[in-house]
């Protein structure tokens, strides 16, 4: 069973799963209700219709309970159990978990909450002292934690458990399925063309990206950005930034959309937001990755990626240098998708962050 706010996430892991032969049962939320069994595949989607942050998912935990109790009826008892942090706003999932009959109970955790989302200002800062230790509570439940690097495992230990950790906690990468048309992205003339798509939200510092850019334009890199977004802060953004001839703000296209428009571009770029530093790993890494794109990256002192990519040549990890120093590494990067060949970093890359790697992590 899996609970999670990263469909694509969800759907790749449980497909995976599939393929190799194990019977999987989601309850999750999504954009429509689904409610359908299959070979091997038993879902239980809840729709998602209201837009008030966390107190969207609370609405909807008599949903939620209710499809439990038919999970666990009809199905239990499960191998494994696997839901997705943060467990406060999936209250019923995690109860469920504290008194459920199963080998290993296994939490993902990808963001640390709720101190990620106070930092990046989705929440108040008051509610940590009522969240955090919820979520503490409701953590004792596990048999085991997953993590998505070193430091973000050791953060999850000092911030949790305060260093005295009563749980195993393994690292397991984000995963995802390479892209089927998939080739390493090569510059041969005009414009390097960057790409970024995702939400426009708070805790999403798109205008540091454009005004880096900007500033490497002006040194006269040849450079474009072409947004495919959406979100409450977008169409300020696109207002904002009308008289910028070399961005391009699109709408927001289907994720199968996406892949493929992905592979008319060289660059990814990933901006987050420097006041949360902490060991966290950006998701969208993980499309660029799976489309043999170069990454451009602006992300806080803590990001994960230094720990987990910041060898590789065709990923540009920056926490919001703007000093000469800063300026110049970028142009140096810029300068090598030109000139150097580094295509067998895409497949290195790829393997690391395969679903396949995923689920043997998962399930060992």
């Amino acid at each position: 069973m899996a609970t999670s706010d990263n469909p694509y996430l969800t759907n790749d892991l449980v497909d995976e799963l599939r393929l190799q032969g194990h019977k999987v049962t989601v309850v999750a939320y999504g954009d429509l209700s689904v409610v359908k069994k299959t070979e091997h595949l038993e879902e239980h989607i809840i729709k998602v219709s209201s837009s008030i942050k966390i107190l969207k998912y609370v609405l909807l935990w008599p949903k939620l309970l209710y499809h439990l109790i038919i999970v666990f009826r009809n199905n239990g008892p499960f191998d494994q159990i696997v839901v997705q942090a943060p467990l406060a706003v999936k209250l019923p999932a995690a109860f469920f978990v504290k008194f459920a009959s199963s080998r290993k109970k296994t939490l993902m955790i990808f963001d640390i909450f709720p101190l990620h989302h106070t930092k990046i200002r989705s929440l108040p800062p008051w509610s940590e002292k009522i969240l955090k230790p919820l979520e503490m509570f409701l953590m004792k439940g596990f048999t085991e934690i997953t993590a998505m690097g070193k430091g973000n495992r050791q953060f999850i230990q000092d911030y949790y458990f305060g260093g005295n950790v009563t749980v195993p906690i393994k690292i397991m990468y984000l995963w995802g399925k390479s892209n089927a048309n998939i080739r390493p992205a090569n510059y041969v003339d005009g414009p390097i063309r960057i790409v970024f798509g995702g939400q426009i939200v708070k805790g999403r510092n798109s205008a540091a990206l454009i005004e880096f850019l900007n500033i490497l334009r002006k040194r006269n890199l040849d450079l474009t950005l072409t947004f495919y977004s959406w979100g409450e802060e977008y169409e300020g953004m696109k207002r904002q930034y009308a008289d910028y001839e070399w961005i391009s703000f699109q709408r927001q296209v289907s994720r199968k959309d996406y892949q493929s428009l992905l592979l008319n571009f060289h660059v990814g770029a990933i901006v987050t937001d420097k006041s949360a530093d902490m060991p966290t790993f950006p998701s969208k890494i993980i499309d660029y990755i799976s489309s043999g794109l170069y990454c451009f990256c602006l992300v806080e002192n803590g990001s994960e990626l230094y720990n987990v990519v910041g060898d590789f040549q065709r990923i540009y990890i920056n926490s919001f240098d703007f000093s000469e120093i800063g300026i110049q590494s970028a142009i140096s990067f810029f300068d090598s998708i030109k000139n150097i060949d580094t295509d067998h970093e895409v497949y290195e890359l790829i393997n690391i962050f395969s679903v396949k790697n995923a689920v043997r992590k998962l399930l060992e």
